[in-house]
């Protein structure tokens, strides 16, 4: 290695103060991003799953029975069928079926969203403190 090469700890040492929040800023974001993967990899298993599972029903015509295998799976793709298929066995159908929808993918949505504010302020930071160091 050529001596004109900085090393990791040297750099870190030149930093000074700043590195530490640096060095924060990174831990947390690697969090965030592991959780968000774990998070939605679960919900996308879960979704082929129940997907699945409820199509056999409806294809049947077994909507009590689609709702029932629904309610029992987590995930937003279980949440939006279950918020539907309650609005078909009610008789709903159009314009009710279609915002008890949108209500539920709204709600799901803002379970998916959870963390991302906290990596976009770091993402938005980071780089203005490694200004200052």
């Amino acid at each position: 290695m050529d001596s004109s090469q900085y090393h990791l700890l040297s750099l870190f040492s030149d930093g000074g103060l700043m590195m530490y929040p640096l060095v924060m800023c990174s831990l947390i974001a690697v969090g965030v991003i592991i959780a968000k993967l774990w998070t939605l990899s679960v919900a996308y298993r879960s979704t082929k799953k129940v997907l699945s599972e409820v199509e056999i029903f409806a294809e049947e015509g077994k909507i009590e029975e689609a709702l029932e295998v629904a309610g029992t799976r987590p995930g937003p793709a279980a949440a939006i069928l279950v918020a539907g298929l309650r609005r078909i066995s009610q008789g709903d159908s159009g314009k009710e079926l279609a915002a008890a929808i949108r209500t539920t993918g709204t709600i799901e949505l803002g379970f998916l969203e959870r963390g991302l504010v906290i990596l976009a302020t770091i993402a938005n930071v980071a780089p203005l403190r490694g200004f200052l160091g």
